[in-house]
Formats: C-alpha cells, structure tokens, sequence
C-alpha cells in the first residue's frame, strides 16, 4: 500500500471527511478542499496519533468508514463506495 513509507498518509476529501467526523471539526478548518495545508495538518494529526505506522491506520479508518456505506440497502449508496475504492485504489498505485 504504502511502497515502503507506512508513515505516508493519503489525504483525500474522504480521509478528510472521516478525520473531522471522529478527531474534531478543527482538521482543516475554514479549507473548502483537500489543500497542501490540509493534507499536511492531517498528515501531521495521524502521524502523531499513531507514528510510523500512520498509513496503515488511516486504510483501516478509510475501509471501516466504506463498510457504513456498503452495509446499506441504497444500491446508489454501493456504487459510489465502490467507485471511490477504485479511485482511492489508483491514486496508491
């Protein structure tokens, strides 16, 4: 996942949307997008909760946030979790 670096953690706007929901709406306050800001202070955020295996932590997080999504009967809900795990998925690769 993380060639080598599990201190590297992916930001994107749904890793962003997780780390407000469950560490405080101050992570990237007043950003209206994924900024170098953004991903530096989650990044940051993560690597202090959680040291050099911060990358790990946050694929965990971002699997158990897209399990609330699949385990729905919405079956628009189901496509758009499984598009943002292909996107997610290409933009590690």
């Amino acid at each position: 996942m993380s060639l080598d670096k599990a201190e590297a953690v992916p930001v994107d706007t749904h890793i962003w949307q997780v780390a407000k929901r469950y560490y405080g709406q101050e992570l990237g306050m007043g950003a209206r997008s994924v900024t170098e800001r953004v991903h530096r202070e989650i990044g940051n955020f993560f690597r202090s909760l959680w040291g050099p295996y911060a990358g790990w932590a946050q694929e965990v997080l971002f699997c158990a946030d897209l399990r609330k999504y699949q385990e729905t009967s919405d079956p628009d809900a189901k496509n758009r979790c499984a598009k943002v795990a292909r996107s997610s998925h290409s933009t590690l690769t």
